[in-house]
């Protein structure tokens, strides 16, 4: 498929993950997208790349009273668009099926971690998505790993693994945390997270599950070291036992395995895939 064309795609399909991570946790109807007044906005406007283009960010009949549209949702538009682009240089040799299957892939992970971002919650639906879409993916259209039997073995690798991680996480909560602050509720890590993993795990499939499990706890390392850093920069005092979104590096991690599979493969297992 011609890049272009499939970057054009990525902008629309960025487009409706905003429109996904505005209207569903909220229950909200989808369609038509909407200023943050719930007025709807012009088809122009429809994808906040146009709208940032024809200076429509805000409701032009109430002026500059609205709040602007979020940088997040041209930032989705182009991040998916780019990453879309992305998996067509390295795996467009694939049937299409499996590209779009992949794209799909693509949209509904980047959903997940703009919605945990902003709300601190791993929506069941795009959720369940994504694990019907990865078993159906390794059983129908095995032309890019996994197939099924490895996609299976990932996902139960990861649950099962980071299972274990969210028992640590409310034991330590259990006997460390609560006899110094009985109200004392925070886990790091949430089923939500073990889910998410699990389902990341048929994505990418065994052995690759276990890239995905060490990138992701590297880059969830990495991005508390810059949470605490921006801490520091912006003069704030430093807050212990704060929960932090985990969905961004579980898909982040993700993501890299799946475009880059063969590259995967070599570095840790020696074999390309």
């Amino acid at each position: 498929m011609d890049i272009l064309l499939v970057g054009i795609i990525g902008l629309v399909a960025g487009g409706v993950v905003n429109m996904l991570a505005d209207a569903l946790p909220a229950g909200v109807a989808i369609f038509p997208p909407k200023y943050s007044d719930g007025s709807p906005r012009p088809v122009s406007a429809w994808l906040s790349v146009g709208a940032l283009l024809f200076g429509r960010r805000t409701n032009a009949k109430l002026g500059e009273s609205t709040p602007r549209l979020s940088l997040r949702q041209p930032v989705t538009e182009l991040a998916l668009a780019a990453l879309m682009v992305l998996a067509q240089v390295k795996l467009g040799q694939a049937a299409a099926a499996e590209m779009l299957a992949l794209h799909l892939a693509l949209a509904i992970l980047v959903l997940i971690a703009v919605v945990d971002i902003e709300q601190q919650r791993i929506l069941a639906t795009p959720l369940a998505a994504l694990g019907a879409l990865a078993l159906m993916d390794s059983l129908l259209l095995p032309q890019l790993p996994p197939a099924f039997p490895s996609a299976l073995a990932g996902g139960v690798v990861a649950g099962m693994t980071f299972f274990l991680v969210y028992l640590g996480g409310r034991l330590y909560v259990r006997c460390v945390l609560r006899p110094l602050d009985p109200r004392q509720t925070v886990i790091a890590f949430g089923l939500g997270d073990v889910y998410l993993m699990a389902v990341c795990g048929l994505l990418v499939g065994l052995p690759n599950v276990l890239a995905l499990m060490l990138v992701t706890v590297v880059l969830g390392g990495l991005g508390a070291l810059a949470w605490l850093a921006q801490m520091r920069l912006r003069g704030r005092a430093y807050q212990r036992h704060i929960s932090l979104a985990y969905a961004p590096y579980i898909v982040a991690a993700s993501i890299v395995v799946l475009l880059f599979q063969s590259e995967v493969g070599a570095f840790f297992w020696g074999m390309t895939v």
